[in-house]
């Protein structure tokens, strides 16, 4: 049966690489072309970074549930599992960890400053929030390794999640 689901899963999201098409709620597309509250980064095969927008957040839960991201390497029970946030895109400036499974408020010069995000390699999504407490418009991160620059519209349009960052909440499998 987990067979079955995973391969529709993939079957699914070629369909929409291929097609360029989803369920009404969701649509992929590249960064910076669609205003939504709810979003989510990942990157394609060739490691370009795509967003899904959400109309509302039930689809978005919906989605982030049905596709799972898996891990990319194994790692040691010991080993702390963690996302870095960066003051400028590239992973440019200073940088701040945000630990799994905590709930973390960016205080002082972090808060509404963070540019781009290197998420683990651990699978799962790292979720970055406008407001305290994982409150307001959400972006979902697929943690696959890869560095994102938060430069896609939030909201109304009427600015980025470039400097909007104010709080992160990391998952892994």
């Amino acid at each position: 049966m987990k067979f079955a689901v995973r391969l529709l899963a993939l079957l699914s999201l070629l369909g929409i690489t291929l097609f360029g098409t989803m369920n009404s709620g969701a649509q992929a597309q590249e960064v910076g072309a669609k205003v939504s509250h709810y979003q989510v980064y990942t990157q394609d095969e060739s490691g370009k970074q795509i967003s899904i927008d959400f109309d509302n957040k039930r689809t978005f839960n919906q989605y982030l549930k049905t596709h799972p991201v898996k891990p990319k390497s194994k790692f040691s029970l010991a080993a702390p599992i963690y996302s870095t946030l960066y003051e400028h895109t590239n992973g440019g400036g200073w940088s701040v960890r945000a630990y799994a499974n905590v709930m973390t408020n960016l205080a002082g010069n972090a808060n509404d400053a963070v540019s781009s995000v290197r998420t683990h390699p651990h699978g799962n999504y790292t979720y970055v929030y406008i407001h305290a407490n994982g409150g307001g418009n959400a972006l979902a991160l697929a943690n696959t390794g890869g560095l994102y620059n938060l430069l896609g519209p939030v909201g109304d349009g009427s600015k980025t999640w470039n400097d909007e960052v104010s709080s992160v909440l990391v998952r892994s499998n």
